[in-house]
């Protein structure tokens, strides 16, 4: 499987890097459901970008991917790794660069792939340990990369303040773009009211296109005074299963027609791709069935749960 055509600007990155033209974007958010494609697309130019880094020495790159919790990044790790692989980069055996392209270590529990000039990927936790504390202000050097790249995977988890003590944490860098994926399980989660409210989640347009796209100028704020200190190039893209139809086979195109049919509401998020309207994620038919990989949560009183049988 190859990136997708409909994230297929993503590519812009790398053109904008080589050429030292102006970003398509500051901050790429990917929301939507299972199946879409979204965090290979990720990888893939996570990939592509290693190999411009090893062809052009002066340019540097620096990219952090995180998780709420460091015990999470294994998946991240092995979809990194894979797309590392399928573009032919080949692990350095020894310190001295002979014989391969990037060397790795995960030491501290965090993955880093560490290449010739500099260039880093790294994966770790946003939380220092178990507890609530996340990561202070400078703490994530980029040593002056010329592009650098936060990418929050399921940025669901993260509340506003996590993910804002991220953004201060990262710091040295002459560019800085921020990528979001998620899937949108609850609209009372902070990332996905955000996103929501930047462009509202249109169901028709999922159901019949599979997509919904826009590219938004969006004022930010000084702190200090209220008065809007610059715009950023926001792009929210919003996907489903549907333009990723082909690649799917037959067992996984099942389930989701299966969940289609008996839990109509999470198909709303893991099929079409909308945001979800529970505080959690009760579904009474999971009590009997071990299909999928559902986690009861506790959940907000006083919410209407419809006709789940709760």
């Amino acid at each position: 499987m190859a990136m997708l055509y409909e994230y297929s600007y993503l590519n812009e990155i790398i053109v904008s890097l080589l050429e030292n033209k102006e970003y398509i974007a500051d901050e790429i958010n990917l929301a939507g459901s299972r199946k879409a494609g979204k965090t290979y697309s990720i990888d893939e130019l996570i990939a592509l970008l290693s190999c411009v880094v090893l062809a052009n020495k002066d340019k540097k790159i620096a990219i952090y991917g995180f998780r709420l919790n460091s015990a999470d990044t294994a998946e991240m790790q092995q979809d990194i790794q894979d797309a590392l692989d399928k573009v032919g980069l080949i692990l350095n055996p020894t310190k001295k660069w002979k014989g391969g392209h990037y060397q790795y270590n995960a030491r501290f529990n965090k993955p880093t792939w560490t290449f010739p000039n500099g260039s880093f990927i790294k994966l770790q936790g946003a939380r220092k340990s178990n507890s609530s504390q996340v990561l202070g202000k400078g703490t994530a050097r980029a040593n002056g990369a010329d592009l650098c790249i936060i990418w929050l995977e399921e940025a669901n988890e993260f509340s506003k303040s996590e993910k804002e003590a991220i953004m201060q944490a990262v710091r040295d860098y002459k560019k800085l773009i921020l990528i979001t994926s998620t899937n949108p399980d609850s609209i009372y989660q902070d990332h996905i009211d955000y996103l929501n409210k930047l462009m509202p989640f249109n169901r028709k347009e999922l159901e019949s296109n599979g997509e919904q796209i826009s590219k938004l100028i969006v004022p930010v704020l000084d702190p200090k005074t209220g008065q809007k200190a610059y715009d950023k190039k926001v792009i929210n893209h919003y996907t489903n299963y549907l333009i990723n139809k082909d690649n799917l086979n037959y067992d996984e195109l099942m389930k989701l027609y299966e969940l289609k049919a008996e839990w109509p509401k999470k198909y709303e998020v893991w099929g079409i791709g909308m945001q979800g309207a529970l505080d959690g994620s009760i579904f009474a038919n999971y009590l009997f069935s071990k299909l999928y990989d559902f986690e009861p949560v506790n959940f907000k009183a006083g919410l209407d749960l419809g006709s789940d049988g709760l």
